[in-house]
C-alpha cells in the first residue's frame, strides 16, 4: 500500500510540475461496479478498485490535479447471465465477432443501470472530476458501434428502426 501511494503521489507531483492541470485514465466501466439491481454485471473487486481510484483522487487533488475517467465498454458474451435475466439489456452483436453483444441503450434497464453506475461512481469517490463518454468504436459503446448489419440496420430488435445519428 504505501509503495503505491508513493507512486501516485510522485507521478502526480511530476504532472502539476509540468503544468498539468488534470489527466485522465483509460478504464473499463466494469472495475467500478457495484450493482445491485444487476448484481450479473457487478465486479467482485469494485471496492477494492474504487479504494485505490479514490487515492488517485485524493493525490491528485493535494497537486491541484483533477482526475477524469474515459470509459470503454466491454461487450458481453451473447448468453450473459443478465441477458437471460433481462433479454430487452441485450443490444447488438458486435462484427467479426461469434458472440460479444453491447448493452442497448433503448433499454430502460439499461438506462438504470447506467444512471446507478454513475450515481455510486460518484457518490463512492469524492471529488473525480468526470467522466469523458466518447461514444462508438472510441469507447463507450451502443447498438451501432460496429453491428452487424441485418438489412443495412443494426441487429438489435430495440435499436434496428432507429436512426444512429438522431
Amino acid at each position: 500500500m504505501l509503495a503505491r501511494s508513493s507512486a501516485i503521489r510522485f507521478f502526480c507531483m511530476r504532472l502539476a510540475r509540468a503544468g498539468y492541470t488534470g489527466f485522465h485514465l483509460n478504464l473499463s466501466t466494469n472495475i467500478f461496479s457495484l450493482s445491485q439491481d444487476f448484481p450479473e454485471l457487478a465486479d467482485p473487486d469494485a471496492a477494492r478498485h474504487l479504494e485505490t481510484l479514490c487515492d488517485i483522487v485524493t493525490a491528485a487533488r493535494r497537486c491541484a490535479l483533477e482526475v477524469f475517467l474515459s470509459y470503454y465498454t466491454i461487450p458481453l458474451d451473447g448468453d450473459h447471465p443478465v441477458f437471460s435475466r433481462i433479454p430487452a439489456m441485450r443490444g447488438s452483436r458486435i462484427v467479426n465477432t461469434a458472440r460479444l453483444h453491447v448493452l442497448c441503450p433503448s433499454s430502460p434497464e439499461t438506462l438504470a443501470y447506467w444512471r446507478g453506475h454513475f450515481r455510486d461512481l460518484f457518490s463512492l469517490v469524492p471529488g473525480l472530476a468526470g467522466v469523458l463518454l466518447i461514444v462508438g468504436c472510441e469507447g463507450f459503446l451502443h447498438c451501432y458501434t460496429a453491428p452487424v448489419l441485418e438489412h443495412g440496420r443494426t441487429s438489435c430488435p430495440a435499436c434496428a428502426g432507429a436512426d444512429a445519428e438522431k
